[in-house]
This record gives C-alpha cells, sequence and structure tokens, in this order.
C-alpha cells in the first residue's frame, strides 16, 4: 500500500501489538521508515 500510494518513508508508532507491527515492518523494509 505505502510504495504504490504513500511513495516516500513514513513514522509509523502504536501500542502493544501496534509497535510489535511498526517494528516488523521497519526491518522488512528499512528504506520505508
Amino acid at each position: 500500500f505505502w510504495r504504490s500510494h504513500i511513495k516516500r518513508p513514513m513514522v509509523l508508532v502504536g501500542p502493544s501489538l501496534g509497535a510489535a507491527i511498526a517494528i516488523d515492518l521497519a526491518v522488512s523494509h528499512p528504506e520505508a521508515v
């Protein structure tokens, strides 16, 4: 989604499970954050 619509680095934050998802995305796609 972010690659086709946002097209720039982003900041992800989230409590509890949302934070785990943000960390996973940052590790999987470091160019996105």
